[in-house]
């Protein structure tokens, strides 16, 4: 993390310099130095954040439980790839995010929440309930784009 924080207070110093370069009254030199570090700062803090930020924190909660739980788990791949990416891949992986439902997926997850009140329930009714959950509320997005997929 200090290595982190040393490669931040570079890039910001030198940018700084670069911003201001018309008032430090810096030469073409100069001017071509700073943009140099600058440049050099911000490599340094991309490869700092892979190797400072490993762990991938998610959180849960169980069916019918109110406790909010967090899921650790050690991102992997290549420092090369993109930060993002390596989450999200570890993530789907993990089936802890789906980028898409099929309709059958979609009813075995709310199955698992006694959310049906009869046979049906409005779209209207799953937002209050989704919504009255802060880790559920997503869900209310994938709801939605199911439902107006499918008309």
């Amino acid at each position: 993390m200090e290595e982190l924080k040393q490669a931040v207070k570079s890039f910001l110093a030198w940018k700084s310099i670069v911003d201001d370069k018309v008032a430090l009254n810096l030469d073409a030199y100069q001017s071509n130095q700073a943009e140099g570090k600058r440049k050099s700062g911000l490599d340094t803090i991309k490869l700092r954040l892979p190797e400072t930020f490993v762990w991938i924190l998610t959180p849960y909660q169980e069916v019918g439980s109110s406790d909010v739980q967090w899921d650790e788990s050690k991102m992997n791949g290549s420092n090369q790839e993109a930060y993002l990416s390596r989450v999200l891949k570890k993530l789907t992986s993990q089936s802890q995010l789906y980028n898409d439902f099929a309709s059958f997926e979609l009813r075995i997850n709310l199955d698992r929440i006694p959310l049906w009140r009869g046979d049906n329930v409005s779209v209207r009714q799953l937002r209050e309930d989704f919504a009255k959950s802060p880790l559920k509320a997503s869900c209310t997005m994938i709801l939605l784009r199911s439902n107006s997929e499918s008309t």
